[in-house]
């Protein structure tokens, strides 16, 4: 998913003044999948997915995007909603958007993105399922420059991966 600040405004405008939440259709990546060869570590994955970005990005000539803490944090803060709220998507059920978690972090962003992965084998499975994905890819290769990453190994035995973008 992507917005810029204004379009996330009127849509927000939009959905008070329906008075009703507008769900859209996620572009969430589920599979089963055995967690146990997942990397350990949070650097690692940070390490590894921007890594697999900013080569693909760069087969189109794009830059490469620069790892930010802010984003890394708005991350963190999205995934613990989608564990405590127990949900997956880019919409909490409350209808709150990924994008309120950037900008909470990272005021200076004009436009925003997340890609979500859930319960693959590796690094390899997950980022191969998202360029795939015509959605994930056209995040993947937005007119971003920084990008922040968090995941964890859940209780159900699978890794959460969330990442945001931004242009900040």
């Amino acid at each position: 998913m992507v917005y810029t600040r204004a379009w996330f405004l009127l849509l927000t405008t939009t959905l008070f003044a329906l008075g009703s939440v507008l769900l859209f259709g996620s572009t969430r990546v589920l599979t089963a999948a055995n967690s146990d060869v997942l990397y350990s570590s949070k650097s690692d994955v940070m390490q590894t997915l921007t890594q697999k970005t900013n080569e693909l990005r760069a087969t189109k000539n794009l830059p490469a995007l620069m790892q930010s803490q802010k984003l890394e944090l708005s991350a963190n803060d999205k995934l613990r909603n989608m564990q405590e709220q127990r949900y997956w998507g880019h919409y909490a059920p409350d209808g709150s958007s990924f994008s309120q978690y950037i900008w909470q972090h990272d005021t200076d962003a004009q436009l925003v993105g997340e890609n979500l992965a859930r319960c693959y084998n590796n690094y390899d499975a997950a980022f191969a399922a998202l360029v795939n994905s015509p959605t994930h890819y056209q995040v993947l290769m937005g007119d971003f420059t920084h990008i922040g990453i968090s995941s964890q190994l859940l209780q159900d035995g699978c890794e959460s991966i969330v990442m945001h973008f931004s242009n900040s």
